[in-house]
Order: C-alpha cells, then sequence, then structure tokens
C-alpha cells in the first residue's frame, strides 16, 4: 500500500497542515468504525456534521483528519489537515 503524509495530502486537497503526523494508507469517513493509522474524514450533511466526532475517531485510532473547522484543542502525536470542503476534499 502506498503511504500518503499529511503534507502530501494537503498538497492532494488544497488544504493547510495545521498539525503534523503519521502516514496514513486508508480512509474511513465513519467515526464508529474508524482503524489505527486510518485518515478520517468527518462529512457533513442536513442532520449530521462528523466533525463532532473528530475527537472520537482519533482517539479510536486514526492517525489524522482532514476538516473545514479544525477542533479547538488538538491531540498530541495527531495530524489535522484544513480543507474548505471535506466532501470535495475525500
Amino acid at each position: 500500500m502506498i503511504a500518503y503524509k499529511p503534507e502530501e495530502l494537503a498538497l492532494a486537497t488544497g488544504g493547510t497542515v495545521v498539525q503534523s503526523g503519521a502516514a496514513v494508507t486508508s480512509v474511513s469517513t465513519d467515526s464508529r468504525t474508524v482503524g489505527e493509522g486510518q485518515l478520517f474524514i468527518p462529512l457533513v450533511g442536513e442532520n449530521f456534521d462528523g466533525h463532532a466526532y473528530i475527537d472520537m475517531a482519533l482517539e479510536k485510532g486514526a492517525a489524522g483528519c482532514l476538516c473545514s473547522c479544525v477542533p479547538e484543542t488538538l491531540q498530541s502525536g495527531k495530524f489535522y489537515v484544513q480543507v474548505a470542503d471535506t466532501a470535495v476534499a475525500l
């Protein structure tokens, strides 16, 4: 599998690295099933905002996330890449 560093993800999505961290090889949009080392992408819909689950996804093992709204508190050892729209970045 190809591993992507946060800086590469930022370049590919037009985003900005807020905090760097480990590379990822897979992606999840579901905080309930996110796995160790994955990239979590919180999606936003009419009745939900996945940004509310960023901390849970990172605590469950995600290496980092793309986000349009950066959390006030960043977890140590995790990366955050800010993008304009997470669905478009996906």
